[in-house]
Parts: structure tokens; C-alpha cells; sequence
């Protein structure tokens, strides 16, 4: 395994032989798919996601900040800028999340480009006294909503692309190699955990939160930053799993979403006589975020990216031979 720091996983970049043996010529959207992905290895994904995540914040964070302080909007237009205010910046940080927690590169990498990135938004937000507790709080949840989308790890389920899947199959090496946790990777983390919590330490833990009812706290943490970690797992879901039925899973995970979202809605519904505007503006932005979240993997999923158990092999399509 190469040292390199974009290579800390399986390297997706292996792509398998041409399948067409019986002298066809394969279709032009399958030699296109095929020039794409042998045009991006290891590096070049992890170069492209760092710029795209830096380049986020001028071009999502800034306009919006720049839209709010402006004062300009009229009462008509307030609806629709909420409410792609919430889909469009809770969408951000679901995606920042899935890479901080999934990324190929090392992990100590992914959090130096996250808390760049992250230093740009609160910039572009926060220009007060407390931005250094705005800083810490974005990098508290952007961290807690990593760690919810990497949980389906604790259940072996993997990130893999179809392709490398095939050339691994095709070894004569087993199906799974385990990766050692070795010394370094021991130096890392450790050296990861504590960069991460000095940065808190040193730019002030949020005192508001320190201040807030134990119960208040925790129902705005499970509003704030369940309901998108949910959505997101969901997404990650119907997009990426095993499968060709891509569409029922869709419609299954935003029914399972409304149904979680039930009591936040039916309290909010319950304590005002004009509480409807406020309801529609949860579920439409909820909606919109996780197809926000739902669009971006659809497209890792036509690359061949998907999320199976180990030692199951993930659904392919095979011409049937009579």
C-alpha cells in the first residue's frame, strides 16, 4: 500500500478489463463512463474534492451572507430565501460530513481541508466578538454529523466501487483483506483528536451552550443536527446501496424522514394558531436537502461507488448467457 495520503483505503482506481469478449463493440455511454473513471485515480478525486470543498464557501456562503445582511428582501421572497437557506447550507455541511467521515485520503488531511473550509464560511457568516465560538461550534457539528455518517461502519459496511470489487474478486487474494491498525495509523488519530480538540480549546467552547437547559440542549441538538444526520444517512441509503431499485429506496427514505420529523412537527403545529408557514418551511427544507445530499451520490453511484456489507457481494447486472 502506497503512503501517499490520498491512499488510506481501497483504491478505486483499479479499474477491471474491457467485458466485451465476443468481439462487440460496447456501448457509447459505457466507453464514456469507463474514459471517466480511468481518467481519476486517488489523486486526482482527492485534489478535486479539496477544491471543491474550499471553493463552497464563496460560492454558497457568501451570497447568502451577503443577501442577509443586505436587508433587501421583501416579505413575499422571505419564504424562498429560508428556505434555501436551510436546504442549501444544511446540504453543505451533510456533504462535508459523508467526506470528512468516508473520504480515501488520510484522515488528518480531510480535517486540515475541513476546518479551511469551515474557517471560510465563518468568515463569510460571523463578523462579530464570538466568530471564534461560531468557528468551534460549526467545527462541533460538523464533527458530531461525521461521526453519525460514519456509524454504519460499526456494522462492516463498506465504501467501494464496483470495478476495483471485480478486480479483487478476480484475484487470487480473498475476497476481504483485513487492513492492520498499525502504529502509524495509531499516530495519526491521536495526532488527529488532539489537533481537533485544541482548536476548540483554543478558540472557546460555546458558552450558550453551556448556559441552556439540559433538555433545551438536547432537543436543539436533535433538531439541529439529528434530523440532518438522519436525512443523510437515508440518502446515502437509497443512493448508494446494493441494487438496482434506486427510486423506491428514494421514496421510502423521505417517508421514513416525515415520519421521524412527526413530533417536531406536531408540537410546532400545536403551540400557534399561525404555525403552518413554519411547518411547510421544516418539511420543504428537509425535502430539498436531502435531495440536495440524494443528487451528488446519484452521480458517485452511475461512477460504480457503493455501500455493501463485508463479504457480500454487491449487486451487477450480468448479460444472462442461454
Amino acid at each position: 500500500m502506497s503512503d501517499s495520503p490520498w491512499d488510506d483505503e481501497l483504491d478505486t482506481s483499479r479499474r477491471a478489463g474491457p467485458l466485451a469478449s465476443r468481439g462487440e463493440s460496447p456501448p457509447l455511454e459505457e466507453q464514456i463512463a469507463r474514459y471517466m473513471k480511468l481518467d481519476f485515480g486517488s489523486r486526482d478525486r482527492f485534489v478535486g474534492a479539496i477544491a471543491a470543498i474550499l471553493m463552497a464557501p464563496l460560492v454558497i456562503d457568501v451570497p447568502i451572507a451577503a443577501i442577509e445582511r443586505s436587508n433587501a428582501l421583501r416579505h413575499e421572497s422571505e419564504f424562498i430565501f429560508m428556505l434555501a437557506l436551510l436546504s442549501v447550507t444544511f446540504a453543505k455541511f451533510c456533504l462535508l460530513a459523508v467526506w470528512l467521515a468516508w473520504g480515501g485520503s488520510r484522515l488528518i488531511w480531510r480535517v486540515i481541508v475541513v476546518f479551511a473550509s469551515l474557517l471560510f464560511t465563518c468568515l463569510a457568516f460571523f463578523y462579530d466578538t464570538r466568530a471564534t465560538e461560531g468557528y468551534s461550534t460549526v467545527l462541533l457539528a460538523c464533527a458530531v454529523l461525521a461521526a453519525a455518517s460514519a456509524s454504519p461502519k460499526l456494522f462492516g459496511v463498506r465504501w467501494v466501487s464496483l470495478d476495483s470489487w471485480a478486480v479483487v474478486q478476480n484475484d487470487a487474494k480473498p475476497a476481504h483483506t483485513p487492513r492492520q491498525f498499525t502504529l502509524v495509523d495509531m499516530f495519526i488519530w491521536t495526532a488527529t483528536v488532539a489537533v481537533v480538540f485544541g482548536v476548540i480549546r483554543w478558540l472557546g467552547f460555546p458558552r450558550g451552550l453551556l448556559d441552556t437547559n439540559p433538555i433545551a440542549l438536547l432537543l436543539t441538538i436533535g433538531c439541529w443536527l439529528g434530523y440532518p444526520a438522519v436525512g443523510t444517512l437515508l440518502a446515502m441509503w437509497a443512493a448508494l446501496a446494493p441494487g438496482p431499485s434506486v427510486g423506491p429506496r428514494c421514496a421510502v427514505a423521505w417517508l421514513a424522514m416525515l415520519g421521524l420529523l412527526t413530533p417536531i412537527l406536531g408540537l410546532i403545529g400545536g403551540g400557534a394558531r399561525d404555525s403552518g408557514e413554519a411547518v411547510l418551511i421544516i418539511v420543504a427544507a428537509m425535502s430539498s436537502t436531502m435531495f440536495l445530499v440524494f443528487a451528488p451520490l446519484l452521480i458517485l453511484r452511475s461512477w460504480g461507488h457503493r455501500l455493501v456489507r463485508q463479504g457480500k457481494l454487491p449487486y451487477v447486472a450480468m448479460p444472462h448467457h442461454g
